[in-house]
């Protein structure tokens, strides 16, 4: 008979660091870049793009494990693998970091703010804009211009030891995107795989994964069964996203590991109107009726049915 879970005795179980965990995490991630390069190289570009981009995808997700220092047991390690984790999707670790911590404090209030977002109210071509992330990859390279010109980072209200980290990060990976530009790789450079790997496919899987997370719910409802969403994914998505589909239950217990965040379904998701059976269950059903409610479709219909008064 299967023992039913305790919250008193067996969270503590399930929590904090555990170094084994996340090193093998650590090594299926850079093996799946690998596998992505060595498919690039001697049997399919394509194939060999889309696999590197959903290792990429799959590294933010990683990282934001580290940044709750529930990866490894020491902050350093975390540090660095949390970097190496965010450089190939341009992001700052410690910069994601300082935002995603705010934001546990501060969700279902008004000064909330997430690193990564996706907002109802922008218009069809700006939303196309966010939806790859370019607003992310311009801040990237207006805060490495600055930086490179001895500017402050953000708005100075970064704690200094932030701001040095965040300036680092930036630092490394401008090196690192100069370095590929000069390292042959196929046809042409690395650089130019990198790119595209990112852009077209790392970025867009990476805003699928995050958009759900609050979307559609109580912005200023500080209950996060009200503020916040859970997809019962099945194991491949629910590996692949480490856990992030159990969004509810993250935010309940953050230093719950990923891998166990299912355990705790039922005791923080209990009441809560914001949970979807699959990511398929989230798109036809929350994604695509707000979109059709919220979005002017007479424009469209209109320029294929031009008779048709707007």
């Amino acid at each position: 008979m299967k023992k039913e879970f305790n919250i008193l005795t067996d969270l503590p179980k399930i929590s904090g660091p555990k170094n084994l965990n996340f090193f093998l995490k650590f090594f299926i991630w850079l093996a799946i870049l690998v596998f992505g390069g060595v498919l690039f190289l001697f049997f399919s570009k394509i194939m060999g793009i889309i696999v590197t981009g959903l290792g990429i995808a799959h590294g933010i997700e990683l990282a934001h494990q580290a940044l709750h220092d529930t990866g490894f047991t020491n902050s350093k390690l975390n540090r660095v693998s949390g970097f190496l984790f965010c450089f190939p999707s341009f992001i700052s670790f410690s910069a994601y970091r300082h935002s995603h911590l705010i934001h546990h404090r501060l969700v279902g209030t008004k000064e909330d703010s997430e690193f990564f977002t996706y907002n109802l109210t922008f218009g069809f071509f700006k939303r196309i804009f966010n939806f790859f992330l370019i607003p992310k990859y311009i801040d990237f390279l207006i805060s490495t211009l600055r930086i490179l010109k001895g500017e402050k980072y953000g708005n100075g209200q970064i704690p200094k030891d932030v701001e040095l980290d965040i300036k680092c990060d930036i630092k490394i990976t401008g090196l690192l995107l100069t370095a590929a530009y000069f390292l042959p790789f196929g046809d042409s450079n690395f650089l130019s795989f990198w790119l595209i790997s990112q852009f077209f496919v790392a970025g867009v899987i990476h805003t699928l994964i995050e958009l759900p997370e609050h979307f559609n719910c109580e912005k200023l409802n500080t209950d996060i069964k009200y503020n916040t969403r859970t997809i019962q994914a099945g194991r491949l998505m629910t590996w692949f996203t480490n856990g992030n589909n159990y969004h509810i239950e993250h935010h309940e217990y953050p230093l719950v590991l990923p891998e166990f965040t299912h355990l705790v379904h039922p005791i923080a998701t209990k009441g809560s109107p914001n949970i979807n059976e699959s990511y398929i269950d989230f798109v036809l059903n929350d994604f695509f009726k707000i979109e059709r409610a919220n979005y002017n479709w007479n424009f469209i219909n209109h320029v294929f049915n031009p008779r048709k008064p707007l």
